[in-house]
């Protein structure tokens, strides 16, 4: 299984608060800033399905998987916001992945994603890339815009 992993990054957006909770607060649009996942279904309460494709076979083949990710924290207060889902992959292994959101002066807003997990899947930053690239496509969601302006840095753990 591995030791507990985990790590964050923070990015400031040009968006307001409520834009960039808008798009993290719905667990659908999970579908569209996590790769590879291509779809995600309400199952019932805080419980969805995620369906992600795997790499294609040569024979063209395409192999999907489906988990199930659960809403565990979701705090709502007037300076800060923050939401977090765990994502069962099998009986042992878990990913959780999450989100702070507090103001930063005005239509800005400090953007913190968190990826944790209890098994070994760090490769060459593997981690690192994955949250720049689930807080690049938030910021252009909740900015509307094809690109985001940030500041970013690191403050993961190993």
């Amino acid at each position: 299984m591995g030791e507990e992993f985990s790590i964050s990054k923070s990015a400031v957006i040009d968006a307001s608060t409520g834009s960039v909770w808008r798009v993290v607060a719905d667990p659908l649009n999970v579908a569209i800033y996590l790769d590879p996942v291509i779809n995600v279904r309400k199952v019932e309460g805080n419980l969805y399905l995620l369906r992600e494709v795997v790499a294609p076979e040569r024979e063209g083949n395409v192999t999907m998987n489906e988990y199930l990710m659960e809403v565990i924290e979701d705090v709502e207060d007037e300076e800060k916001r923050s939401l977090m889902f765990r994502v069962y992959l099998d009986s042992v292994r878990q990913k959780e992945f999450g989100f702070r959101l507090e103001p930063e002066g005005k239509e800005k807003t400090k953007l913190t994603c968190r990826i944790k997990t209890n098994f070994v899947i760090v490769k060459n930053g593997e981690i690192g890339r994955e949250i720049d690239s689930i807080i690049d496509k938030i910021a252009k969601m909740a900015m509307n815009k094809s690109s985001s302006r940030r500041v970013s840095r690191y403050e993961g753990t190993f």
